[in-house]
């Protein structure tokens, strides 16, 4: 399937992925299709999809995590760290589509 996004043509390959992980495979993908492909010059490899979405959040994460583990040490109740929790959800993807509405 032949598209253009941002001025440039894309070329999508769609495949589906069955009894494994998607990150395990685009993982794999990222190391053995470029021992086998050789792409001219300008041309680049993405990976999207599901795999795409699964960066973002595992990113996400990685970044909220470690800031609600130590807010709940230092809060007194579970009841008000998951409270703290969601507000900070919240407004962190208020930010997040504010961002993307801007671009």
């Amino acid at each position: 399937m032949i598209n253009s996004e941002n001025g440039l043509l894309v070329v999508s390959v769609l495949l589906n992925v069955r009894d494994r992980d998607i990150g395990g495979f685009v993982e794999e993908a990222k190391r053995v299709v470029p021992k086998r492909v050789v792409l001219p010059t300008g041309y680049y490899l993405g990976w999207s999809g599901q795999y795409e979405n699964q960066e973002h959040a595992r990113r996400r994460l990685e970044l909220v995590f470690p800031i609600v583990i130590q807010h709940e040490r230092s809060v007194k109740t579970i009841k008000r760290a998951l409270l703290h929790l969601t507000a900070f959800i919240f407004a962190a993807g208020t930010c997040e589509a504010r961002r993307a509405s801007m671009s």
